[in-house]
């Protein structure tokens, strides 16, 4: 049986946009709630112009820009959904993601990062997102093939519920090529088994 944990919200926004209100009751009245979580797990990350829009996969996404070609940055999770998600483990982290340009791709190869108890995983996905949404249902057990942060060591059974037992840091990159160009994120979840 699978049972849902956490919808995440992730946003990153830039310094001189933290002050700057989402325009939640501008979008349809579905994607209010989405707005709200979103604006309410707001967690200044990088320096980007990030910014919450209509239209997502359904209704409602989060959106930024990559200004620069400095290097690659991540949606980070917001401290209220992180902590003890032990139960998380066996379940999926899923998430959508989409980018409006595919030319000229990056060379990162950490797709998802996740640190506690001491420890990093990361783990990279075979494909990057397309300019239309893209699903990623990433496993939360050794069969995902998690390395250590660092090495190419395989995360262990032990190293996963140790880091999802205090998870600290939830990362999801953004950046998939070099230059310009705007990253969308849509639907993060923790789902238990």
């Amino acid at each position: 049986m699978r049972r849902l944990i956490t919808p995440l919200a992730l946003i990153a926004l830039a310094a001189p946009l933290a002050a700057q209100e989402p325009q939640c009751t501008t979008i349809s009245p579905a994607a209010t709630s989405a707005c709200n979580t979103a604006v309410d797990a707001v967690k200044a990350f990088h320096p980007l112009a990030g910014m919450i829009v209509s239209g997502g996969n359904p209704d409602g996404y989060i959106s930024a820009e990559d200004a620069k070609e400095a290097s690659p940055w991540y949606w980070s999770a917001p401290a209220k959904f992180l902590g003890d998600k032990s139960v998380a483990y066996g379940g999926e982290l899923i998430f959508d993601l989409r980018q409006s340009r595919i030319d000229n791709p990056g060379q990162t190869t950490i797709d998802v990062i996740l640190s506690g108890g001491g420890i990093t995983l990361d783990f990279d996905e075979s494909y990057n997102p397309g300019t239309q949404w893209t699903r990623y249902t990433i496993r939360l057990d050794v069969s995902a093939e998690w390395k250590i942060t660092g090495s190419n060591q395989a995360a262990t059974r032990a190293d996963l519920a140790r880091v999802l037992k205090s998870l600290e840091e939830l990362k999801i990159l953004g950046d998939y090529r070099v230059g310009k160009g705007n990253c969308d994120l849509d639907n993060v979840m923790l789902i238990g088994r």
